[in-house]
């Protein structure tokens, strides 16, 4: 994926168990310092399996500093959520998509979701020092280079 580097990790058994029926992949992407880990989650037929990000940081204890929506290009938007939990802070951007829909909120998702459509969520992630500008420019980065990718 451009520049960078990365796996496919195996989804643990809970992981699994929680997206029943739909297909979740999971990677660790790298580039010199910069680790980005990535959830691409196929939707199944159960919208119940698809909950916003920061309620699934919230349960896992994660403390939610900021969630705001970020445009990153006309027609493309993220939410990008700051969380911590201990002495661990990450950076998360999330949005959601069909192949007539893009969408960086959980709502216009469950508003539009049919279960016979081909929906995704895509979460990708950076650990941060609080500087979230500097996870944010590597997000970019990241996103410009799967869009590279693509053509």
């Amino acid at each position: 994926c451009g520049d960078f580097w990365g796996r496919t990790i195996q989804p643990d058994e809970n992981t699994k168990r929680f997206f029943a029926t739909s297909k979740v992949k999971q990677y660790r992407y790298t580039k010199n310092d910069k680790d980005i880990s990535v959830l691409a989650v196929q939707c199944g037929k159960n919208i119940h399996e698809i909950h916003p990000a920061s309620h699934c940081l919230r349960t896992s204890l994660w403390t939610v500093h900021s969630e705001t929506i970020l445009h990153l290009q006309e027609r493309f938007a993220v939410t990008e959520i700051d969380a911590q939990k201990g002495s661990s802070r990450i950076l998360v951007w999330v949005w959601y998509s069909s192949e007539t829909l893009s969408t960086p909120g959980f709502l216009g998702f469950r508003r539009h979701f049919d279960p016979d459509g081909n929906y995704h969520t895509f979460q990708i992630s950076i650990p941060h020092n609080g500087d979230i500008e500097d996870g944010r420019e590597a997000l970019k980065e990241f996103v410009q280079s799967l869009r590279s990718s693509k053509k």
